[in-house]
This record gives C-alpha cells, structure tokens and sequence, in this order.
C-alpha cells in the first residue's frame, strides 16, 4: 500500500485542515505523491502543435451524446476576463484547457482536445454566471448536477484562482478512499486536492 492512502482522511466542517462548509477528503498526499512518480513535463513542439491547433478550431464539437442544463455558477473574476483568459491553461501538469468566445466558454481536454463542457456565461463587471451547460455525457456519468459541479470546481481554480473541491461520481463509495483519489488525480491532476460528495437529487 502507498504510504499516501494512509493520508487521506475525511475532513469534517470546523477541522482547521478543512477551508471549506462541507465535509472533504483531504487528497492533498495523494496529489504530492503521484505528482513525483509522473514523468517531468516539458514543453515539446509536439504539446505547443496540439494545443495551438486546439486553441484556434473554429468551434467547439460536442459529441452528439451530450445533456444539456441550466445552471447558476457564479465566479468572481480577479482580473479582467481576457487577462486571465490568457493564462488560464498554463501550467505543468494541468489537464484541462478553458477557452473563451463572445458569450460562451469551453473546457476541452489538455491532451486529446475533446470537449467535455460547453457553456452559456453573462459577464458582469468582476463576476461571470454560467447559465446554461451542455456537457459530453459518458464523461459526467450522464449526471447533470456532477457536470455543473465540474464546471464549477475547474472555474474556481483556474479563472477565480480560489480554493475548490472537485466533485465525487455518485459510482464511488465515500469509503473508498483511494479510488476517490486516483479518480481526481487521473481527471484533473495536481489540482485534485480535495474532493467532494455531491448533494443528493
């Protein structure tokens, strides 16, 4: 057994290891450990090539297995959109990448450039609302409230920069710790630093 899966631990509301209003599971060694084992990453011309070619597609293709819903994800910017826009998907290790245009945003894999999210946004002077989301459905388990979620969570990190939680698939048990884990790690890298239970329907 990893010496990490000894570390990940429920963190009830009030622990002063929990930042946030909700029970989490601090995947924080989890993220440290697999982050040392994955191959240092560089910046190939192979990687600059998939991303530039993903970055300038002219529109985002959702799989026609998709479901759509409307949402209420409210972000504080801390800087003006295209600033951050900008940078966003920088950084080693990051496995998404979010693009802007007009009144939509997309989140795509870093990697294979598939789309997973598609959303509708207003954008008020320091704050953006998700209003509407359409999302590939085999990579949300075809559950809407787990895709706003997701949403939710890669938004807080990278556009607000604040602290979030990535959401749990009602597939896994809160007692299985270590799937939890490596379900973060795999989904979202080393931002998967606490994970979350979904509220029930």
């Amino acid at each position: 057994m990893p010496s990490w899966e000894k570390e990940l631990k429920w963190l009830p509301v009030g622990d002063a290891r929990n930042p946030f209003l909700f029970d989490v599971l601090d995947c924080r060694a989890a993220c440290a450990a697999l982050k040392q084992l994955t191959i240092k990453e560089t910046v190939t011309q192979t990687m600059s090539t998939i991303e530039d070619i993903i970055q300038t597609s002219p529109s985002p293709i959702l799989s026609p297995d998709h479901i759509r819903t409307n949402c209420a994800i409210n972000i504080n910017l801390p800087a003006p959109l295209v600033s951050l826009a900008e940078r966003i998907s920088s950084g080693a290790g990051n496995k998404w990448l979010l693009q802007f245009a007009l009144r939509a945003l997309v989140a795509r894999r870093r990697w294979t450039g598939q789309t997973i999210h598609v959303g509708e946004f207003d954008c008020q002077t320091a704050s953006i609302t998700v209003t509407h989301l359409a999302s590939e459905k085999l990579s949300v388990f075809n559950d809407a409230t787990y895709a706003t979620a997701e949403l939710e969570f890669l938004l807080k990190i990278y556009l607000e920069e604040s602290q979030a939680a990535f959401p749990i698939p009602r597939g896994l048990d809160r007692n299985n710790k270590t799937k939890i884990a490596l379900h973060g790690w795999k989904v979202h890298g080393p931002i998967a630093e606490f994970a979350r239970i979904l509220p029930a329907d």
